[in-house]
């Protein structure tokens, strides 16, 4: 299989998913809140993160698992491990130092599904603490990401036999209307389905005791099965991509534009009405759904509109998230999020105040800290990996990733190999 070519308005969108996340762990911490305002800014990233994961996995896939099924699961595989594994595992090696290391020393089978990317997909309980209060609970989305793969590789991978954009265009509609007509079943029946499932295991921590911890989240937040929804929306958003470039047909002057705004506006408007509902206090049906939704799919829609006019291009969004640094920024996004925590205990220490001087140095450093784990761990982790296996199976050994690979690096794995 060929390397996919880059799709650079992506790759910068990465960062500002990064970003958004990284500005609502600060605040959150620190206290700091502009304008007042204490919304986190982080509803917008995850999304982002899940329905462009979906993307860019069918944009690298879709033709190889179309080709052969066999030989593509492994290559498949080892590509996500290889591109995932290395930095999560360096981190969880430091934290195993401490207190993580001791949970998990007492529950060998917590620690293996923790160490194994499989943390999520079930909730437990070490000591009466769940995932949410670990160390190193960040890394929660790397093992829903990973059942992502999983389900991709099953049956995901189908969507490439979808034919016809109009087509596919409807089944994304359709799914993002079925999920919100379900998730809204689950919001009016939660308190049903909540003290059935508390009142079979006692254990489980409700909503009352602790929210962050709970049950409740777990499954709406930090679980995969109700994220699933954004990574299938991103799979059948790539899907009319590639349909649109195969058919050759020219789009409009400004259609990307105005879509890409129109995505923009989605996010803009569900983040507003959580600013009504947190920030200001107003009351209503619909804005506790709004509540509820933004665990999981509120975003999701204009996350999709947004990706397809940067991947069409001819947007200014796509122009600017296209320059070299957002670029860059983007490329090391994933030390981004998994290494900004250390910064901010960093900052902590040396006693820098809520503001917005001291958050400009936090973005700062954090750029710096996730160049040093992107070219010291990710990227050489990932290029040794690929390396060792490719002289296990008598194959010229595989080149490390250039500069914005992320969309097409899977493409080095040999289909078969």
């Amino acid at each position: 299989m060929g390397k996919a070519p880059d799709i650079p308005a992506l790759t910068g969108l990465r960062f500002v998913a990064a970003a958004t996340i990284v500005l609502a762990h600060f605040s959150e911490g620190s206290g700091f809140a502009p304008f007042g305002l204490r919304s986190p800014v982080s509803v917008v990233g995850m999304p982002l993160f899940f329905t462009l994961s979906g993307f860019i996995v069918h944009y690298v896939y879709a033709g190889t698992f179309a080709k052969n099924w066999r030989a593509a699961v492994p290559a498949f595989a080892f590509a996500r491990f290889s591109r995932l594994y290395p930095l999560f595992f360096a981190i969880l090696l430091f934290y195993l130092l401490g207190k993580l290391g001791r949970v998990f020393y007492a529950h060998p089978g917590i620690g293996l599904s923790f160490a194994s990317l499989t943390g999520t997909w079930w909730y437990w309980l070490a000591d009466g603490e769940p995932l949410a209060s670990q160390r190193y609970h960040i890394s929660w989305s790397i093992s829903t990401e990973m059942f992502f793969y999983l389900v991709y590789a099953l049956v995901l991978y189908r969507v490439a036999s979808l034919t016809g954009i109009r087509r596919c265009a409807v089944l994304l509609v359709v799914l993002c209307g079925l999920t919100f007509a379900t998730f809204y079943g689950v919001f009016v029946t939660q308190d049903k389905w909540q003290a059935y499932v508390l009142a079979r295991h006692p254990d489980f921590i409700s909503t009352d005791v602790n929210m962050d911890n709970s049950f409740y989240r777990w499954l709406l937040y930090l679980s995969p099965y109700f994220h699933l929804p954004e990574f299938i929306a991103g799979c059948l958003t790539c899907q009319i991509y590639l349909l649109i470039q195969r058919s050759g047909t020219p789009l409009r002057a400004g259609y990307g534009e105005v879509l890409a705004w129109i995505g923009v506006a989605w996010l803009v408007i569900a983040f507003a009405f959580l600013v009504a509902r947190w920030d200001f206090g107003m009351g209503s049906q619909f804005l506790a759904f709004v509540v509820f939704l933004h665990m999981n799919f509120l975003m999701a829609p204009g996350c999709c509109m947004l990706i397809l006019a940067l991947a069409l291009g001819g947007s200014s969004i796509a122009r600017a998230l296209g320059h070299r640094v957002p670029t860059y920024l983007g490329e090391v996004s994933y030390s981004i999020y998994l290494g900004h925590p250390f910064v901010f205990t960093f900052m902590v220490l040396i006693g820098l105040g809520a503001s917005a001087y001291a958050m400009t140095i936090g973005l700062v450093l954090v750029a710096v800290w996730a160049s040093l784990l992107y070219f010291s761990i990710e990227r050489p982790g990932k290029a040794w990996l690929r390396t060792a296996v490719a002289a296990a199976h008598g194959v010229r050994p595989l080149p490390a990733a250039g500069p914005r690979t992320e969309v097409g690096d899977a493409a080095r794995i040999p289909a078969g190999r």
